[in-house]
């Protein structure tokens, strides 16, 4: 199985847009997306004019299944998660637990982490900005079969990534070069876990889901009859299968799941910080942070900066994939509205899918 990987941002150029979309109309473009690219299930959601509309999905919970996609439904969001775990490092910065700029050789200390000379200085910053000079490759390699095979805890699993990947020498100087990596993210997940001794799948329900009244938050795929499946070469995977999400180590870079009403809710959040009206849980400056890029890049921490015609200024936006399930996000806040897309699939049919709906949805604001 593939590891989680940001897909790249949908380009729109749409002109002439006005604050004025029949919520419904949702319904069809996703049956058409649906049929065209044999996706089981999908779903969607929009915020505009910064009010959320209602969650609308077709289709059914997975390939040869007959139960129907509950309007509920909790979606695996991939790399959508990172964002959420910015935010949880976040929460950690104004607590003076961490700070922006401390670097892993502090943060680590006494940790038992071997950490290579080249990477002392790296920071929590580039690590959450994809520039410590991480390796990208997992799968393949010694690390994966024993993340699968060997028992260890979720915990156990960030110390073996971390020891690992600090330990070897970096791709390219931390600071001076984009390379996305799921690893920096478990990283600081790993980071953030040792510092409050609890493990970061109690960290978040306590200091962002709770908090945020994201109450379908959780992590892997959806458990239950009527939820959602990914897909594994068109087959539904049962959510117990082990094969069905990466190891559960890697929850920090892309295993959180929630519904659709839920994810605008958070997308909401960022909407009106992105436009200055409001800071729920964190302060401006946090919220500053999150949403700047980092020098020479177009990404900031969990979220892509794309400025297209349409979005009227810089967009927040993200993918994520496992490869079994797809989602994607692109909040406006030059426009004051959010797209939110969901699907059983992964792969180069479902991205075409969301990119369909997308393009589709925006043509008639």
């Amino acid at each position: 199985m593939k590891l989680l990987r940001l897909a790249l941002p949908i380009v729109l150029v749409l002109v002439g847009l006005t604050p004025a979309w029949a919520q419904p109309e949702l319904k069809p473009i996703l049956e058409a997306a649906s049929k065209e690219y044999a996706q089981a299930g999908m779903g969607a959601v929009m915020i505009i004019d910064g009010q959320i509309g209602e969650p609308q999905t077709v289709g059914t919970i997975g390939k040869g299944l007959d139960t129907a996609v509950p309007t509920d439904a909790r979606w695996h969001l991939g790399s959508c998660s990172k964002s959420l775990t910015a935010m949880l490092a976040a929460v950690m910065v104004e607590r003076g637990k961490l700070r922006w700029d401390m670097p892993v050789s502090e943060a680590l200390a006494g940790r038992d982490v071997e950490i290579h000379p080249d990477y002392q200085g790296a920071t929590i910053e580039q690590l959450l900005g994809h520039r410590a000079g991480l390796a990208t490759k997992m799968v393949g390699r010694p690390i994966w079969r024993k993340l699968r095979r060997d028992g260890l805890t979720p915990v156990q699993q960030r110390h073996l990534i971390t020891q690992t990947y600090l330990g070897e020498e970096p791709t390219t100087e931390p600071g001076t070069a984009f390379s996305y990596s799921n690893v920096g993210y478990v990283i600081v997940g790993h980071i953030i876990e040792l510092m409050e001794d609890k493990p970061y799948e109690e960290l978040m329900p306590e200091l962002i889901f709770e908090p945020l009244g994201l109450a379908s938050a959780g992590f892997g795929p959806p458990q239950g009859d009527d939820q959602p499946r990914g897909h594994n070469a068109n087959v539904p995977m049962p959510p117990t299968h082990p094969s069905a999400d990466n190891p559960e180590g890697l929850a920090p870079a892309g295993r959180i799941h929630m519904s659709l009403g839920d994810w605008a809710r958070y997308a909401q959040i960022h909407l009106r910080a992105a436009r200055g009206e409001s800071f729920e849980l964190l302060t401006e400056a946090s919220y500053k942070q999150l949403h700047t890029p980092l020098e020479g890049q177009s990404y900031a921490m969990g979220w892509g900066r794309p400025d297209q015609p349409w979005t009227n200024g810089p967009a927040l936006s993200h993918a994520g994939s496992n490869t079994m399930w797809r989602a994607v996000i692109w909040i406006a806040p030059g426009r004051n509205a959010a797209f939110l897309i969901t699907t059983t699939h992964g792969g180069l049919s479902s991205k075409a899918a969301c990119q369909d709906v997308l393009k589709a949805a925006i043509s008639r604001l």
